[in-house]
């Protein structure tokens, strides 16, 4: 009977694919133009990139720390449960600092770069 039901759902997810294909091949051809054509670009999609990992590093931070909050609330007075939930709390609480502090000193060294090359 399990094995029935997952037949039916990639049956199902791999009819919905075949209709999609032609709406997807019906799109545009061309490639966007890069966004790399100096030395500003190359700073930009690092920046977008950077930014992208910190965001996942930060949701992640915040999902561990709740996992472990839960784990605590959900003891019942197991100490070793009690202890893995603080444990995960912490170190929750420690990557989401990470996070903060990185960012800050992403943009104190960019900062510091365009001021000592010349900007503004």
């Amino acid at each position: 009977m399990q094995y029935a039901k997952i037949w039916v759902i990639s049956f199902v997810v791999w009819t919905q694919s075949l209709v999609a294909l032609p709406a997807l091949a019906a799109g545009s051809t061309t490639l966007p133009p890069s966004p790399i054509k100096n030395w500003d670009g190359v700073v930009s999609v690092l920046n977008t990139a950077a930014r992208w990992v910190y965001q996942a590093f930060f949701i992640i931070a915040v999902i561990y720390f709740l996992w472990g909050a839960f784990t605590f609330l959900q003891a019942g007075g197991d100490t070793t449960k009690v202890a893995e939930g603080k444990k995960r709390i912490l170190y929750g609480v420690i990557a989401v600092i990470i996070a903060l502090l990185s960012t800050g000193a992403a943009q104190l060294i960019q900062s510091s770069l365009s001021t000592a090359a010349g900007g503004n």
